[in-house]
């Protein structure tokens, strides 16, 4: 799913087993004046985080538990 703003693109996707860390960081170096966002969860493995990437950075990252009434 794809909404947006003048100022904010969302963008819902899945994938398979793990949260495409690379990927963000990546597009985050090729794009360095945007700020990239991913949350994640993951209901069989039970786990969920943020990553948020500028200029090929990573300026936060979190994980934990995940506990929510899709698994976990």
């Amino acid at each position: 799913m794809l909404t947006n703003s003048d100022t904010r693109l969302k963008l819902t996707f899945n994938t398979a087993w793990a949260p495409p860390n690379i990927i963000i960081e990546k597009a985050s170096e090729m794009f360095p004046g945007l700020e990239f966002t991913l949350k994640y969860y993951e209901g069989g493995g039970g786990f969920k985080g943020v990553l948020k990437c500028k200029g090929g950075e990573v300026i936060d990252e979190w994980s934990g538990e995940y506990k929510g009434s899709r698994g976990g």
